[in-house]
């Protein structure tokens, strides 16, 4: 055969095992995809009722941060104000939303591991992340602010590489764009910064040829693009009104925040994830941890190896802060472990290959399809055969999560579109469910119980905030959880509850939550007549201003 012929044979290959590759890729975004489809009435939990929350209020045209006050960045807020234009107000919205997005992020980490990998490891690499970001042990299934946020980290760091090989000013820029954007999202994206401030830097160095004006405009662009983004939020709040309301909770809160944790409750905090990550998700991740090993194969195997590990590195400096380690923000951490099991499997491949094995890869790819099937395996009944209802409790526990929407419903139904509601408790999802304004901005509970400056000011501010809007219905959530206290703990905020001028409002319903299913009690179904200490579980009771 001619060497004509030999090139042509490779590329027909090549050929192949890319359209090979693709179809891995986008089946099993698929099959990921029409899972979470059959699932999107799973209920909102409290971070995804925030940011549903604020989105509501921001298509009212009503600023966050002066009538919510959340410490988190607006950018989820937008992103979710955009799912709710696009599909409507609702939890199944949310959740369509949220598996768009989680596919298309699918497809940036294939298209990020191929800048790397053949085609086949970088599609298993786009597998990894598409069946590990749908996985209990990283509440995959909520519409947490990590999946937005590493949905432009992947996407920066394309452009980072590209910005290197072409060197072309627009991909400088949208570069830095996406990291602004994933910061914007979630603070601990900050730290993505660095990734592409080294290998921009690095490269600028190494460029002597080029001239010194051309290669700081380069870097212009970028923090121009990095910038942009916040630096907009800020004057949008500023022409708001709500600068100094948005600095505060976003920076001086949220530093106040993060330093509240010690490093010994930060170790069984971390002890906690990984209990979580042991049982579906552990193969996985051992082969990405065997990946993180050996450098892949190829020609440009040691900048492989260093990327990876340099996206590793950021990565998991961002989950440091506040030692909190809570499950969904190792999200962050997936896509470096879906390049590193794609570098672990491309080896495999290769050693294979070196032996000349009829069909070798072929042989690779389907075991390693299997072995992705093991955590939906895993997870089948809470996939497959659980209702809504059942998931929520079996990943929440007892937050009130279920029982939030029948709670929503009832104040929906039984008061107009101007009354204003108080939730004692930290469930800002039944402001977005019953469409209510909140009459105090402390949507969430956890401020004015942590030992800081500013919780006697907080909660002073509560206090006189509901005594001045008389909210026509108060929602006291008697559950621990939603308090951040301990169940000892509890005691001290049904005093704290008890001390509530009351006499305006009567009981209107208690919702007792019960390992065999929510009881609720409503005024209308029978008469109620208990009080707080008449429960010694978990429980929400329903107010309404009778005067």
């Amino acid at each position: 055969m001619s060497l004509a012929g030999n090139s042509r044979a490779r590329g027909g290959a090549l050929g192949e095992r890319r359209y090979l590759a693709w179809f891995i890729v986008l089946a099993v975004a698929l099959v990921c995809a029409s899972i979470r489809i059959n699932l999107l009435d799973v209920p909102l939990e409290r971070d995804e009722g925030e940011y549903a929350y604020a989105a509501q209020l921001l298509l009212g045209g009503i600023p966050p941060y002066e009538h919510m006050h959340t410490m988190k960045l607006p950018g989820v807020f937008g992103a979710y104000a955009l799912i709710m234009l696009s599909f409507g107000q609702s939890t199944e919205a949310i959740h369509l939303g949220l598996t768009l997005l989680n596919s298309l992020t699918a497809v940036l980490v294939f298209l990020l591991a191929g800048r790397f990998l053949e085609p086949l490891p970088s599609a298993l690499s786009s597998s990894f992340f598409s069946v590990l970001s749908l996985n209990s042990a990283f509440l995959g299934l909520s519409a947490n602010a990590e999946h937005f946020s590493v949905f432009f980290i992947v996407a920066g760091a394309i452009l980072l590489l590209k910005s290197l090989e072409a060197g072309k000013g627009l991909f400088y820029f949208l570069c830095g764009l996406c990291f602004g954007f994933a910061f914007l999202m979630k603070q601990h994206a900050v730290f993505f910064m660095a990734l592409p401030a080294v290998y921009l830097s690095a490269a600028l160095l190494r460029d002597r040829t080029r001239p010194l004006r051309r290669n700081l405009s380069r870097t212009g662009l970028f923090v121009f693009g990095a910038g942009l983004p916040f630096g907009l939020t800020c004057l949008v709040f500023w022409l708001w009104g709500v600068f100094d309301e948005f600095l505060f909770w976003t920076f001086s809160y949220a530093s106040r925040y993060v330093s509240l944790m010690s490093i010994s409750g930060g170790l069984s905090n971390l002890g906690f994830a990984f209990s979580l990550m042991k049982v579906s998700a552990l193969p996985l991740l051992a082969v990405a941890a065997a990946g993180a090993l050996i450098p892949p194969p190829g020609k440009d195997s040691r900048a492989a190896f260093l990327f990876f590990w340099s996206f590793l590195v950021v990565s998991i400096i961002s989950i440091l802060p506040g030692f909190y380690f809570r499950s969904h923000y190792f999200i962050l951490v997936l896509p470096a472990a879906a390049l590193f099991f794609g570098a672990a499997v491309a080896r495999v491949k290769g050693l294979l290959d070196g032996y000349s094995l009829r069909g070798a890869g072929l042989a690779v790819t389907c075991v390693l399809l299997l072995l992705l099937g093991y955590p939906l395996y895993k997870e089948r009944t809470m996939l497959f055969f659980s209702t809504p209802g059942e998931i929520s409790r079996a990943l929440y526990g007892a937050n009130p999560f279920p029982e939030s929407v029948e709670i929503a419903r009832h104040i929906k139904e039984n008061s107009g579109p101007d009354d204003r509601i108080a939730v004692l408790g930290s469930e800002p999802q039944i402001y977005f469910l019953s469409n209510r304004l909140s009459s105090t901005g402390y949507i969430y509970m956890y401020p004015l119980v942590e030992g800081h400056e500013y919780a006697t000011m907080m909660e002073m501010k509560l206090r006189r905030d509901i005594a001045e809007s008389k909210p026509l219905f108060l929602v006291y959530v008697n559950i621990p959880v939603s308090w951040g206290v301990s169940y000892e703990g509890m005691q001290n905020i049904t005093d704290w509850f008890s001390r509530f001028d009351l006499s305006d409002y009567s009981l209107e319903g208690v919702i007792e939550i019960k390992r065999g299913g929510p009881r609720y009690y409503w005024s209308r179904s029978r008469n109620v007549d208990y009080s707080v200490t008449d429960f010694q579980g978990p429980a929400v009771f329903v107010l309404k201003r009778v005067s």
